[in-house]
């Protein structure tokens, strides 16, 4: 299927989604938001340090980010398209990183009040202040090429995709499901064969 349709399909897709909202309706919000819940899980782990992946999960920060949602009182005459809308959500989840973050540096220095000033910051801390926040359709096209790419995979093979996707080494993905290395190896080149081969569809 080529790029420009799939572009539509998605755009479709979400224009949808978000014209079915009912904003007093809280369980339609978090509907939405469990639909996007992937996308937001991308801005959170962008924002994380490795110091701050030994402390916290990014699931917990999701969690964080549907309760604060859940607080906010929305009105859809505020957020002009979806993706206006996704974006507020992305900066909720972006602002729990960055207070944790913040809390962290302060305990840092044995001042749970001090704060740490912008000139001060190390190169990998100004780091984390940058707005790296992906575009919300681009991460929803790169979410469905990941499928397609997956549904092309027989069912036995899907949990090493996922597994791969996670993080996992080769060699832990056929210790832990008791494969031979080699085979892992080439069900992972299936994978990226075809995601290669949707892109440049």
């Amino acid at each position: 299927m080529p790029n420009a349709d799939l572009h539509i399909q998605v755009r479709e897709r979400t224009q949808v989604l978000f014209g079915a909202i009912d904003f007093e309706d809280p369980a339609a919000v978090q509907a939405f938001f469990d639909q996007y819940a992937p996308l937001f899980l991308v801005v959170i782990r962008a924002r994380m340090t490795p110091k701050l992946r030994c402390i916290f999960d990014s699931v917990d920060f999701l969690q964080e980010t549907r309760m604060k949602l859940q607080g906010c009182a929305l009105d859809k005459k505020d957020f002009e398209s979806p993706e206006a809308f996704i974006g507020f959500i992305q900066r909720i989840a972006e602002r729990q990183v960055l207070q944790a973050l913040r809390k962290q540096a302060r305990r840092s220095h044995g001042d749970p009040n001090h704060e740490k000033p912008i000139d001060g910051l190390a190169p990998q801390e100004a780091a984390q202040l940058v707005d790296r926040s992906p575009d919300p359709l681009e991460v929803e096209i790169a979410e469905e090429r990941w499928r397609r790419a997956v549904e092309k995979l027989p069912p036995v093979y899907r949990h090493i995709a996922m597994r791969f996707r996670e993080g996992y080494r080769q060699a832990e993905i056929a210790r832990e499901m008791g494969l031979h290395e080699m085979l892992v190896s080439r069900v992972i080149k299936k994978l990226r064969a075809a995601l290669m081969e949707d892109e440049e569809s």
